[in-house]
């Protein structure tokens, strides 16, 4: 499962005040615990109560989704890992694992801009393709494999065009195939040099449990599927650790129960193999993750 929040992500800044007004916010939520408490004066409750109130209700409105993908399919959310994207997200992710029976989070190092990562990740596909009226057999080979020559080259400039050099290209054919008679086709791969007959076979005794007998194989359409690798470096593998981490500084901080001492980290401070207990924040540049008690 996943899980996102559009919510604010701490910022590091000399003039952090003329961002946030805490005092603002401290006299809102005072106003509103005093109407709260109003509707039930046998329980009062205080302004930081209030606001973990509000974080609860959040953190179940994110639970529910992943409990419909998972739960109500029948997995085990207990054995699995959550994994955390958005510049918010890190801030719920020990309350919503914990709310899932989840013991381990994952948060990538790009959590805050993951989406724009993986774009800017992601591969560039053109596709060309043409439509065939052809048996698939030793006659039509030659004009087949002529085809997928002339739709490379289209993929190839049209890539090209897009600033990918030849080794960033990578072509795949496809024939959608059919047996004579029936109209369910099926998309089949000839990826390194596979026979699309032999890819054919597989996918339909895969998708009907049978293959038929003594029955011509129409080609209804070639293809070709031209892909541009983005070839971004992710960079150096980064040394482990060979210390403790370092503590940039100290905070009080209001978990369920009262204020806890909490240490906060830097993220560029830290390496591979640190273990950080909680209760404690690590921040970085993009996104701020909050490690429960």
């Amino acid at each position: 499962g996943s899980i996102k929040s559009r919510g604010a992500t701490s910022v590091r800044s000399t003039k952090s005040a003329d961002i946030f007004d805490k005092q603002g916010t401290m006299e809102a939520f005072d106003k509103l615990t005093q109407e709260i408490n109003q509707f039930d004066e046998s329980k009062q409750l205080t302004r930081e109560e209030v606001a973990i109130g509000f974080i609860a209700v959040a953190n179940e409105a994110m639970c529910r989704p992943i409990r419909a993908l998972t739960q109500g399919k029948g997995y085990d959310t207990s054995r699995h890992a959550l994994a955390c994207f958005g510049g918010a997200g890190g801030q719920h992710a020990c309350s919503i694992a914990r709310s899932l029976g989840m013991s381990t989070v994952i948060v990538h190092k790009y959590a805050g801009i993951l989406s724009a990562f993986g774009m800017a990740l992601a591969d560039v596909v053109h596709e060309e393709q043409v439509p065939s009226a052809h048996q698939y057999n030793k006659e039509s080979l030659e004009y087949i494999g002529k085809v997928i020559d002339e739709l490379k080259d289209k993929c190839r400039v049209a890539l090209s065009s897009q600033g990918f050099s030849e080794s960033q290209i990578g072509l795949e054919p496809f024939l959608h195939m059919r047996y004579e008679g029936t109209d369910c086709a099926l998309m089949c791969s000839g990826a390194g040099g596979r026979d699309f007959m032999e890819t054919f076979l597989e996918r339909y005794r895969t998708e009907f449990g049978f293959v038929l007998q003594n029955r011509a194989v129409l080609v209804d359409d070639i293809r070709v599927r031209g892909t541009g690798s983005s070839g971004i470096d992710l960079g150096p593998e980064l040394t482990p650790a060979s210390g403790e981490p370092e503590v940039d500084r100290e905070t009080r901080v209001y978990f369920e129960g009262g204020y806890q001492d909490t240490r906060i980290f830097l993220m560029e401070k830290l390496a591979p193999g640190h273990v950080i207990p909680g209760p404690a924040i690590v921040m970085d540049q993009l996104s701020t993750i909050l490690i429960e008690p």
